[in-house]
């Protein structure tokens, strides 16, 4: 299955990166229980604009974002023809019940209050230093195991 973004970006042309940004700002809606757009929450926080909605999340609040993403994933590949046939005003209006059920699920399961263990700036600047050293490693760990050729004078 393609990750999500490439999904709306394949799925509705020229109207997919901005149906994508609804979708994401529908899902850190849904995540974290405010109602304005992501960049409003992002100021209203506090939060420097290059600092990603994933970023601040604590580990619970990633393994939301997760399923929350997974779940408008599936939905739109689920339905991909009938959406495509939709409005873009009826799309939003199913993206917005399907942010509202994650949302009343995420309540009722005690997840309501992710908004209140955001990390701050510091902490998910070091996270995100250290996943991103990790990978490096991992990299070249894969690197050097890849088999070496041997040149062979003729």
């Amino acid at each position: 299955m393609p990750a999500f973004k490439e999904l709306i970006a394949g799925g509705f042309g020229q109207t997919g990166s901005k149906l994508y940004a609804i979708a994401a700002n529908h899902i850190n809606q849904a995540v974290l229980g405010f109602a304005q757009t992501t960049t409003n929450f992002k100021k209203q926080q506090q939060l420097p604009r290059h600092i990603s909605i994933p970023d601040i999340l604590n580990m619970q609040g990633q393994v939301a974002r997760c399923y929350a993403e997974t779940c408008f994933q599936k939905f739109v590949s689920d339905n991909l023809q009938r959406l495509r046939e939709l409005s873009e005003a009826d799309l939003i209006k199913e993206f917005a019940g399907l942010k509202l059920n994650l949302r009343q699920g995420f309540v009722s399961t005690g997840m309501g209050d992710l908004q209140s263990k955001l990390l701050t700036v510091a902490e998910a600047k070091k996270r995100k230093a250290d996943i991103e050293l990790q990978s490096r490693k991992q990299q070249k760990l894969q690197q050097a195991e890849q088999p070496k050729a041997i040149g062979c004078a003729a």
